[in-house]
């Protein structure tokens, strides 16, 4: 395809500029003449333009949400239920969250936990043990449950096997505390993980059953846990001043 340059508003190459110097090509771009439709056309066929779409920052944006759709899945989608390779159960499962939050709590609180001595015979599933004077301790039973239900009275009602009862209400040289964790009943809901936060729903309580009297049911005993007895740092660290003073003269 030919054009006459003169009809573009180009110079002739070869002509003289006004200082007497020869030109040898078309001028830069962004020094030369206006670009008009005709001469875009030519400009083309010597060297193919990349016209950006219009649509393409907006398709960007829609790309990079469906990727961070894709690593970041939306909360409680977390389950291992639905997996054929998972090798816990339900309850080994609340079991494995309940411990993992007394040990977060107890890491914030700035105090060192262990399992209970083997073996399981005493309902002691952890013990958390402080510095300073007298290096006290407690000793814990753990429950977890996804049926805790809403207080009546601001007390929840827990149903405990009668064994763990007996264990833990008789007098003992380490207090002992009951701590139940409460979980929604959707496992989804569980835990979720996020750059920003890690969240286990939804929290535990605690009592203390040392001194109730004795039961004769056979198998389990319901027990009442105040609503404010949310099991957190604040809480550990009260529990265990007060273990502490167990040992003063």
């Amino acid at each position: 395809m030919g054009c006459d340059p003169r009809e573009l508003g180009l110079p002739l190459q070869g002509s003289k500029t006004a200082d007497g110097a020869t030109r040898t090509g078309r001028p830069p771009l962004r020094h030369g003449p206006r670009i008009t439709p005709r001469l875009q056309g030519v400009l083309a066929l010597e060297r193919p333009w990349r016209v950006p779409h219009p649509d393409r920052r907006r398709r960007h944006s829609e790309v990079s949400t469906e990727v961070a759709r894709t690593v970041a899945p939306p909360e409680g989608s977390h389950r291992a239920v639905d997996r054929e390779d998972t090798l816990l159960n339900t309850w080994d499962r609340k079991e494995r969250l309940s411990v993992a939050y007394v040990e977060a709590v107890a890491a914030c609180a700035g105090y060192v936990v262990a399992p209970g001595p083997p073996p399981d015979r005493d309902s002691i599933d952890l013990q958390i043990r402080a510095g300073g004077r007298f290096r006290p301790a407690l000793h814990l039973q753990l429950k977890a449950t996804s049926g805790l239900g809403d207080p009546v009275d601001g007390v929840f009602r827990f149903r405990l096997k009668r064994k763990n009862y007996d264990d833990l209400r008789i007098e003992t040289q380490t207090p002992r505390v009951l701590v139940v964790l409460a979980l929604p009943r959707d496992e989804a809901r569980w835990l979720t993980v996020r750059p920003s936060k890690m969240v286990i729903r939804r929290c535990a309580y605690w009592v203390r059953l040392h001194g109730l009297a004795e039961t004769t049911n056979r198998t389990t005993v319901t027990v009442d846990i105040p609503q404010l007895n949310v099991f957190d740092p604040d809480a550990l660290h009260s529990l265990m001043e007060w273990s502490r003073s167990r040992g003063r003269p």
